[in-house]
């Protein structure tokens, strides 16, 4: 029997993003940059919760962002989150402390 990651659906506000950490690397047809930021965020409404979340609680997300330069054709630019925006994310982790995968 196959174990499920426990997840979180939640609509949150972004309350503030900083950059954790940078990487490049260069390879013989590009550059492939990581980086990996922590948002800090108030939770509006809870949709799915395997957490036990709940509306007002604050939660610290992580999560990373990769480019290719150049970039590959038909590939969608990766999503950031933005301090004041509000948005539904799918997240797992324990606590006050998720990750998501933009």
């Amino acid at each position: 029997m196959a174990v499920r990651l426990p997840l979180s659906k939640v609509t949150v506000n972004v309350l503030s993003v900083t950059r954790e950490s940078f990487k490049a690397v260069q390879y013989s047809n590009g550059l492939f940059e990581t980086t990996r930021f922590a948002a800090k965020a108030r939770i509006e409404k809870v949709l799915e919760s395997d957490h036990g979340l709940k509306p007002g609680e604050i939660i610290q997300i992580h999560y990373e962002v990769h480019v290719r330069n150049p970039p590959l054709p038909r590939v969608p630019p990766p999503r950031h989150l933005k301090e004041g925006e509000t948005v539904t994310l799918t997240v797992f982790g324990n606590g006050h402390d998720f990750t998501w995968r933009s």
